[in-house]
């Protein structure tokens, strides 16, 4: 992402309705996403991430209010989604990751190109990175 653009990411939930965060602050904030495929977080084994690593305390913290304030958007739309929101600060650094459950979501986009899609077999969820 370069510097001065926005950065963004979006999330379309089952219902069809769409929550989308924005930031200035794109050389603090990124929504980097992924789809875990290790270990269960709480007791979804395909977990949804958006992630956000910053190498400054100062960049931590823009980056925290952001996802905060995105946190709050999604406990409007669709509380269930979120499983945990890891926020951690260390001596010179932090992270946000933010884990989702894809069973109440059908796309996640952000600002960079990538996307993830999921779509429904029966019960079974089929979730699909890509990256344009």
């Amino acid at each position: 992402m370069a510097y001065g653009s926005n950065s963004w990411v979006e999330i379309t939930f089952l219902n069809g309705t769409k929550i989308r965060q924005e930031t200035e602050h794109s050389h603090y904030v990124t929504f980097d996403i992924t789809k875990h495929n290790g270990e269960p977080r709480g007791n979804v084994k395909h977990a949804l991430c958006i992630h956000d690593w910053n190498g400054s305390n100062y960049g931590f913290h823009r980056a925290k209010d952001v996802y905060q304030e995105l946190v709050d958007k999604i406990n409007t739309k669709s509380p269930q989604s979120i499983i945990e929101w890891d926020c951690h600060e260390e001596s010179s650094r932090g992270w946000n990751d933010l884990w989702l459950d894809p069973a109440n979501i059908t796309r996640l986009e952000n600002g960079d190109g990538e996307y993830i899609n999921i779509t429904r077999d029966g019960r079974r969820l089929i979730i699909t990175m890509h990256r344009r």
